[in-house]
């Protein structure tokens, strides 16, 4: 997945699901920062 838009902390619940969605592939070392918070088209 590719995130556009930076996480909400408006609702506890939306916070959860996210998070809960993210960990698997932040423990396994898949989670990528993109660098100057830009995806060129190539990477699109």
């Amino acid at each position: 997945s590719v995130w556009f838009h930076p996480l909400r902390l408006d609702t506890a619940l939306y916070i959860e699901v996210v998070f809960n969605q993210i960990a698997p592939d932040y423990l396994e070392g898949l989670l990528l920062v993109i660098p100057g918070e830009h995806l060129s088209d190539e990477i699109i």
